[in-house]
């Protein structure tokens, strides 16, 4: 199997090789900076794309094969300020591509001391981080697991 990714009305697509994948991106739900819902998207996707890539058997390339089977991915991000710095929650939905029929999903959260502008240099570095750990993981295994089964919906 040839595995893939590509990115169509906002969704990364991700094949084995490798199945298929889509990403339809992760919203930012809730923040304190209305900038960062434009900013962080591309930082999240490119973090997501950076994961499933290091990945032996999933990729983000498109398959050549029109009727592949993959899997997508999208979800939530929230970013909330407090008295020492802020906190983010992420959670990722798990699903078939091209029948998307979601199965599961992979959170992740944390926390970072930082106030002013050293908040604002360090939220794309910490929320990043939080997404790729929740991919690598928790939907990388799963999403491998689902390729070795043959379980691709």
């Amino acid at each position: 199997m040839v595995s893939s990714f590509g990115i169509w009305n906002e969704r990364i697509l991700l094949w084995p090789i490798k199945p298929t994948h889509a990403f339809s991106g992760i919203k930012v739900k809730e923040t304190f900076d209305d900038k960062l819902k434009s900013s962080l998207p591309d930082s999240m996707k490119a973090a997501a794309e950076k994961m499933i890539d290091s990945s032996s058997t999933l990729t983000t390339k498109k398959p050549s094969d029109k009727n592949a089977k993959g899997f997508s991915l999208g979800g939530n991000l929230s970013l909330k300020k407090n008295p020492a710095g802020a906190e983010c929650k992420v959670e990722i939905l798990l699903a078939y591509w091209p029948k998307v029929a979601m199965f599961g999903s992979a959170k992740g959260s944390g926390r970072v001391k930082a106030t002013g502008k050293a908040l604002d240099g360090a939220i794309e570095d910490f929320v990043t981080q939080i997404v790729e750990e929740a991919i690598k993981k928790q939907a990388i295994p799963e999403l491998e697991q689902r390729v070795r089964d043959g379980n691709m919906g």
